[in-house]
């Protein structure tokens, strides 16, 4: 595994609510957000429905 590159640029895909700062997360309230609408829990249910459909009973 490699280390974390300080002259490079990450995104992070986080709920709102840490990226606002709670949990005590308050390192990430300060970056630039970007919401494009999508919700981790609806992310969630396609993953699984994909690995469902994937097995044949």
């Amino acid at each position: 595994m490699e280390g974390v590159d300080k002259n490079s640029s990450y995104a992070l895909a986080v709920p709102d609510y840490l990226a606002n700062g709670g949990d005590d997360c308050t390192m990430l309230k300060m970056l630039p957000q970007k919401n494009n609408g999508d919700l981790i829990r609806n992310a969630i249910i396609d993953y699984v429905s994909s690995l469902t459909k994937q097995v044949s009973l």
